[in-house]
């Protein structure tokens, strides 16, 4: 996961003591290391519930940017809980996320248009939001976010 963030190197990683630059070489650079990253040893992704630093004010992205140096590791991430009061955006990722807003205004963002996906919100102010393309956005579980972000509008929870 942290690995991708080095850039000294174009072929090695994790500050050059790696043969894999990232996961996505490992099959052919490490393929015994692989072996242990396909649910044989690791989880695939984090299993935490990250706590998200109160003193966030903007976007937290679950979805890799090579410009956020950070999503080489919150990519991996699934379950997130935004600390503070502040207005904070959460951008998801393929993963089947929980996400808990603060006592701000928040903002869940998603990849496509409204329409690819179902949303249903139960009586305990829960919200489940299904992409119905595979391997984009999954199925996340929102509690305490006031707003859903698709590409063609925003819709208030």
């Amino acid at each position: 996961g942290l690995w991708g963030a080095w850039t000294e190197s174009a072929t090695h990683g994790m500050w050059g003591m790696y043969v894999a630059k990232t996961r996505e070489d490992m099959p052919a650079d490490d393929p015994m290391g692989y072996a242990l990253m396909t649910n044989k040893f690791f989880h695939p992704y984090l299993t935490y519930n990250a706590r998200i630093d109160a003193g966030l004010n903007g976007n937290f992205s679950l979805r890799f940017d090579a410009a956020k140096p950070y999503t080489h590791h919150s990519r991996y991430l699934k379950d997130v809980t935004l600390l503070g009061s502040n207005n904070n955006t959460v951008t998801v990722n393929e993963l089947d996320n929980n996400i808990t807003g603060n006592a701000g205004v928040n903002t869940v963002i998603f990849s496509g248009p409204s329409n690819d996906y179902v949303i249903m919100t139960t009586n305990d102010n829960v919200t489940t939001v299904k992409d119905g393309v595979p391997n984009r956005d999954g199925l996340n579980t929102v509690s305490k976010v006031e707003k859903l972000q698709f590409t063609d509008k925003t819709i208030e929870l």
